[in-house]
């Protein structure tokens, strides 16, 4: 796998990522695109192989009977989403039957309500054979993904694309953080263990949706990588990698796995002084590029940062305890 290239704004995110030498994890449903870990479905028109997917749902949701059964307001909760789907079901609009929370335990307690639900499948699956296969992928979304708490670091596996900087380094104006995971023998250099990263992973780009249901059913409840790694083609250029981690906000790493800081095209000397300061005075030993427009292509050029890229307006080298 190539390096892991991070691009970031000059901010105090950047600041406290040097001094802390710690990368943020983040919730994929904060992420700007919307079917992040949410990917589509493969629809079929097969009553008893959709049945599969609801019964998994059900046998799940009754493994943790006891939990649920026992959260607050579980009783007075239970009624309600019971007397909810009662009234969707006796009034023939499935298409209006959405419970949406963040509260994991209130979602646990529908979900319990709904699967056990007597002939609720049945019923559902003649109103609309699609919208309830896409409430019981959202659901099996919701007990695979949300509850679990993930949380990933989004980069890439390249420096040089010039949207890349424009969406995620200020317009140019902020800098690419290179890091170094494994060194030549597949030895993990950036001091993750298996409690911190439970997966490197590269990104599968594709406009196929996921076909869940045809597949064999102990594969179905080990698709939580797969479905935290699958995007639209529409997103291919960013060519990203992700280290996926649970319950952890923030990841620290050995300061040698930083290996370049490359500033954009369109940062400046204060900036670049700035950030070879605090990244002299924190231990790092990283190299200094920079992003360059080329003449005869659209995608950004790696250089060496010279002495001048830094020095002037009042900084100098001698700052930084470095040779000239």
């Amino acid at each position: 796998m190539k390096n892991f290239y991070k691009y970031c704004k000059i901010d105090q995110y950047l600041y406290s990522l040097i001094i802390n030498h710690e990368l943020k994890l983040s919730n994929p449903k904060i992420f700007n695109d919307p079917f992040d870990s949410n990917p589509r479905l493969k629809i079929t028109e097969d009553k008893e192989l959709a049945k599969n997917l609801f019964e998994l749902l059900m046998k799940y949701i009754n493994w943790q009977k006891k939990e649920i059964e026992n959260l607050q307001s579980f009783h007075e909760l239970h009624l309600k989403f019971h007397a909810i789907i009662g009234f969707f079901k006796s009034n023939m609009n499935f298409n209006l039957y959405t419970i949406e929370s963040e509260n994991h335990d209130y979602k646990l307690i529908e979900l319990y309500t709904f699967y056990n639900y007597p002939g609720i499948y049945d019923t559902l699956w003649n109103l609309d054979f699609i919208e309830i296969q896409n409430k019981m992928f959202q659901d099996y979304i919701f007990l695979m993904i949300d509850i679990n708490n993930y949380r990933l670091s989004c980069g890439s596996n390249t420096p040089e694309c010039p949207v890349m900087w424009g969406h995620y380094a200020d317009n140019h104006r902020g800098v690419c953080l290179e890091f170094k995971l494994f060194d030549d023998k597949g030895k993990n250099t950036f001091n993750f263990s298996k409690e911190d990263i439970i997966q490197v992973s590269e990104i599968n780009y594709t406009n196929e949706p996921i076909d869940i249901l045809n597949m064999p059913l102990e594969e179905v409840g080990k698709l939580d990588v797969r479905l935290l790694s699958t995007k639209s083609e529409k997103w291919k250029y960013e060519k990203e990698i992700r280290l996926i981690g649970k319950e952890k906000e923030f990841l620290k790493f050995n300061r040698d796995s930083l290996v370049n800081i490359i500033f954009g095209c369109k940062s400046t000397k204060k900036d670049r002084w700035t950030i070879a300061f605090l990244l002299r005075n924190s231990g790092y030993k990283s190299q200094y590029l920079l992003a360059k427009m080329p003449p005869d292509k659209y995608d950004m050029k790696i250089d060496q940062l010279i002495f001048n890229d830094v020095a002037g307006g009042g900084f100098h080298w001698e700052d930084l305890n470095y040779k000239k």
